[in-house]
Order: structure tokens, then C-alpha cells, then sequence
């Protein structure tokens, strides 16, 4: 498969220095794609120079391989949003305006817990995102 191609390409780049992935368990895994088919996932560490290497291969690849690479429908996100997302989720329970704070009523393991369980079913991102990609893994 000619995508295998861009795997190798991938895996050399970050074995030579020029991509670092994000690390899983405390930094012992250190993850750079996903590949399903025709549709891979990047993961790479938000340094300019890293974003551009992996830029610069993708195009690359593209040349060599005669395959367009759809970069209009591509999108970056940036490892810190699921920190931001669940700091907006604590600030909704509770915090009550700029300054004041709610009492907590209930506590952050009690939303998070399944509805049949008695939560609220509010699954926190950081989890979801980890079970998501041991799925593929």
C-alpha cells in the first residue's frame, strides 16, 4: 500500500529528530500517527519547527507518491485544548460569575460517573481522548 510509504517516512523522521509525537506513560511512548486505510491521524508536539517538518513531508510525499493531500480539510489541534475544554467544564459547575465561586454541591467524580451509575454522564476529555486512541492502538 503506497500510504505505508508515508508511515516509514513518518517513523524515519521522528527516529532522526525532525518530529517528536506526544508521549504516553510518562513519556515512554511517544505516538506520531494513526493510520486506518487512506486517512491518518499526526500527532506531533506543537514546536514550529516539528509542525513544519511534518509539513514539509506530507508535501513530499504528495510528490513522489502522485497522491493529493487534502490540506484544506486538515486541522490542527493543539495538545493543550483538552486542558482548556475541562478547565470551561469546571468554571460551568462551579464557579458563579468572575470572582465568586458556587458551593459545591456535588463533586467532580460524581459528574463524571455514568448516568447509570447516578452521574451526570460528563465524560472528561482528557479519559475520552486516551480510551479513543487505545482503540486503535
Amino acid at each position: 500500500m503506497v500510504v505505508e510509504v508515508l508511515s516509514r517516512m513518518l517513523f524515519k523522521a521522528k527516529e532522526l529528530g525532525m518530529i517528536k509525537g506526544i508521549g504516553f506513560q510518562n513519556d515512554v511512548i511517544h505516538l506520531t500517527h494513526l493510520q486506518f486505510a487512506d486517512d491518518m491521524v499526526l500527532f506531533i508536539d506543537p514546536c514550529p519547527e516539528y509542525l513544519l517538518n511534518a509539513k514539509r513531508i506530507l508535501r513530499c510525499f504528495e510528490l513522489a507518491s502522485g497522491l493529493k493531500i487534502n490540506f484544506h480539510k486538515s486541522c490542527l489541534i493543539p495538545a493543550g485544548v483538552a486542558k482548556k475544554i475541562e478547565k470551561l467544564q469546571r468554571d460551568f459547575f462551579w464557579k458563579y460569575g468572575i470572582l465568586k465561586k458556587k458551593v459545591h454541591a456535588v463533586d467532580c467524580i460524581s459528574i463524571c460517573r455514568s448516568k447509570k451509575e447516578g452521574g451526570l454522564g460528563i465524560e472528561r476529555i482528557k479519559d475520552k481522548g486516551v480510551s479513543l486512541l487505545a482503540k486503535w492502538i
